[in-house]
């Protein structure tokens, strides 16, 4: 939405336009927008083209719009190879001294998903009653997915435990509820870029 807003105002000087000019142009507009003026790679673009889709898609099925916008667009990703930690890197970033407490908190989070392998929307709402303890004395993760929805079943290790014991007395996770005073994503993403660990 935000995003949509800026480039009606900075192209059209409108703070809003009518549906019926939401044409074929306004979408490769916009397009070009996103990539240029915020710098968004193809994938990230594409993303936001297909999430402003669907409301068109929302809008013509009502009778809002006469005319589809999107009509012969097609839409298609570009192929990303991921990159991975070496274990070596990971030991790195967890021995590494950070004096800020929001880097260290950010540094933490990852962490504790690269040894879970939780997403950050996992992490987000993850807390007590999340974590269960088996016959054996072993503490587990016990939650459903937030995508898929499915229960997973993840025993906790000792890097994981010492991290959840770091936060067991924070003053936002008891005033809350989780385990983790976990920030936005936005902020997190933002906050990763200037941890270096060599």
């Amino acid at each position: 939405l935000k995003h949509t807003q800026d480039f009606v105002w900075e192209t059209y000087h409108k703070k809003d336009i009518l549906l019926d000019e939401v044409s074929r142009q306004f979408v490769e507009d916009y397009e070009f927008w996103l990539k240029t003026s915020k710098k968004c790679c193809h994938n990230t673009a594409t993303k936001y083209l297909k999430n402003f889709k669907k409301i068109i898609r929302i809008a013509l099925a009502k009778g809002w719009m006469k005319n589809d916008p999107f009509l012969e667009i097609r839409f298609s990703l570009d192929k990303v190879e991921p990159d991975f930690l070496e274990d070596s890197e990971i030991r790195k970033l967890i021995s590494k001294e950070i004096d800020i407490p929001r880097l260290g908190q950010v540094r933490d989070i990852f962490v504790f998903c690269c040894f879970t392998g939780l997403a950050f929307s996992d992490i987000h709402g993850l807390g007590k009653e999340h974590i269960v303890e088996d016959s054996n004395g072993v503490r587990w993760i016990r939650k459903g997915r937030q995508k898929t929805k499915i229960m997973c079943n993840i025993p906790l290790m000792e890097v994981p435990l010492k991290i959840l014991e770091k936060y067991s007395t924070n003053e936002y996770c008891r005033k809350h509820g989780v385990l983790f005073p976990v920030l936005c994503n936005q902020k997190m993403n933002a906050y990763r870029a200037p941890v270096k660990v060599a």
